[in-house]
């Protein structure tokens, strides 16, 4: 129960990768708040499950991308909460298009979700962190995208490498009050929103290109974010995970060394 009685807000956790994440510190003892934005049934089936499993928790409906959204969240968590010790970014959208064919129109949207959903809630959450003085957990999902080129995915791309540096500003801004800011930048991961996207060819192109050979599932990614909201990681700040199985560590994964390998043999 590394995270008992600390207050949570999770955002976007209705599904994937947030719905793994408030299951994950409602078992280590948080009070989570169960963030969503137009997945009301999704959001109501985690807090049923932290129920049956003794946990604490309740839903926000809320739009990150829109500030007043973010303010009465915030303000119904202290309502029922008292406080905030942890906050999760984790709302997104993507647009599945190459650049040159991207909208003003969707280029703004995905912003205003992914990066101004960040600000908002970082800035609303860390006024309050600096209010209670005792410091407090920001930990913003980023993405492999901040750190490779993937095709179809510039507006999402551009905006997780975004998030990784506002990552460091702000967790050089906040040390002095004791709030820890660093980024859990998944890979390939089994959720819905990747659902179109992970096609057989597709999961077997990323089977060679990923060292551990296959795709992560929510909870590989909830485990890290425990970890960096926890005591264990009291002296880290400022720093973006990346958990990934090894695909952006080296040019060769090992399916494909074995590969050139025998090519080269065989020659």
């Amino acid at each position: 129960m590394v995270l008992k009685d600390e207050v949570a807000i999770i955002t976007g956790a209705s599904r994937g990768i947030g719905r793994a994440i408030a299951l994950a510190m409602a078992k280590e003892g948080a009070r989570v708040v169960i963030n969503y934005a137009t997945h009301e049934e999704a959001a109501q089936d985690v807090l049923k499950q932290i129920a049956r499993e003794g946990g604490t928790a309740m839903v926000v409906q809320a739009n990150v991308s829109r500030k007043s959204d973010v303010d009465e969240m915030m303000r119904k968590t202290l309502e029922q909460f008292g406080q905030i010790d942890i906050l999760v970014n984790n709302a997104a959208i993507v647009v599945g298009k190459h650049m040159i064919d991207t909208t003003p129109e969707e280029w703004d949207n995905v912003f205003k979700v992914n990066i101004y959903g960040c600000f908002y809630c970082t800035q609303s959450a860390a006024k309050q962190m600096i209010h209670q003085g005792h410091g407090g957990k920001i930990i913003s999902i980023s993405s492999i995208c901040g750190f490779i080129g993937l095709d179809a995915r510039a507006a999402y791309s551009a905006t997780k490498g975004a998030i990784d540096a506002f990552i460091r500003c702000c967790a050089l801004e906040l040390a002095s009050h004791k709030i820890r800011v660093n980024g859990v930048a998944p890979g390939a991961t089994d959720t819905e929103i990747n659902l179109n996207l992970y096609t057989p060819a597709i999961r077997r192109a990323l089977a060679k290109r990923i060292a551990f050979g296959d795709i992560a599932k929510p909870e590989d990614i909830a485990g890290p974010v425990i970890f960096l909201a926890s005591d264990a990681s009291r002296y880290i700040t400022g720093q973006t995970v990346l958990v990934d199985g090894g695909w952006a560590t080296c040019d060769y994964t090992p399916v494909e060394y074995e590969e050139a390998r025998e090519r080269r043999v065989g020659g």
